[in-house]
């Protein structure tokens, strides 16, 4: 209700002085608007929906839109506030500071989720591109059997699209030795269904930042790639605030599992200046059934 109310003043402000309204002011407007109206459609068209899953109006997936229309109004409000003096300045100006401070909490919830959904996007792609079922990532449930999504990935893999765009070798013959910047250890099993130890999930820490078009790859003795590697922005169990800096160090990866394996094996840096040796992954300690 407050909400439309802002709009509603801001609406009556720009239609009585038009020729005040500044390019950004009409931005931040027509940002409101749109959004109000795409919320509008939402409610409109899914009444029965709601209805009978009252708990999705505060799904995610609808996020946009309300934050789109408040930043919208916020933006209005700061291009408005140029054009004032005296208390209606500072307060346009103090307003959105504190509100800022005010919604933090909430703020720091949201990037909990944005981590968790960048770890599960960073796990996917190496599951999927070494043809490894992981129950974490990939669903088998009612929206998704196994059969289909292996389906879809076999599509995408043929067509090259998605994750598939990306090169993958089969073998690293020859790399440069760099310092070893990156740690990196198996931290579960991942069978095949059957009860048969497919492949290790592999997490860990770079202490140096990654580019965004780089990975990791695992060797095995003889330069066969066996595992591969995804940066993220923070690893499990980092502060949730690494997340907002940019710094791509957390590791989320797969081994393909072969006892014949033995460690250290070789992790090697590709995409940014060459196949490059940043660390060794130890296969002496394995993860417990």
């Amino acid at each position: 209700m407050l909400g439309h109310l802002w709009l509603a003043g801001s609406l009556w402000t720009a239609g009585r002085r038009p020729e005040q309204i500044t390019r950004t002011a009409g931005i931040g407007l027509g940002l409101a608007l749109f959004a109000a109206g795409v919320g509008a459609v939402i409610a409109l068209g899914r009444v029965q929906y709601f209805q009978v899953f009252p708990d999705q109006i505060f799904a995610d997936r609808y996020l946009l839109w309300p934050c789109l229309f408040w930043g919208g109004l916020l933006l209005f409000g700061l291009a408005q506030a140029q054009g004032s003096v005296g208390i209606r300045r500072r307060l346009a100006l103090t307003i959105p500071l504190l509100l800022a401070v005010l919604v933090w909490p909430s703020q720091l919830a949201w990037m909990g989720l944005g981590q968790s959904m960048e770890h599960w996007v960073a796990r996917s792609e190496p599951a999927a591109r070494l043809g490894i079922f992981d129950p974490l990532v990939l669903p088998d449930n009612d929206a998704a059997r196994r059969e289909q999504v292996e389906t879809a990935i076999a599509l995408m893999r043929e067509r090259e699209v998605i994750y598939f765009r990306r090169p993958l070798p089969d073998a690293v013959p020859q790399f440069a030795v760099g310092p070893e910047t990156v740690d990196l250890k198996a931290t579960a099993w991942v069978d095949d269904g059957s009860g048969r130890r497919e492949a290790l999930r592999l997490e860990g820490w770079s202490r140096r930042s990654l580019r965004r078009e780089a990975y990791l790859v695992v060797l095995d003795g003889d330069g066969g790639v066996r595992g591969l590697v995804m940066p993220t922005h923070a690893s499990p169990g980092e502060p949730r605030w690494r997340g907002v800096l940019g710094w791509r160090r957390g590791l989320d990866g797969y081994l393909r599992f072969d006892p014949s394996l033995t460690g250290p094996l070789d992790i090697v840096l590709l995409g940014e200046d060459g196949p490059i040796r940043v660390g060794g992954l130890d296969l002496s300690v394995l993860p417990a059934d």
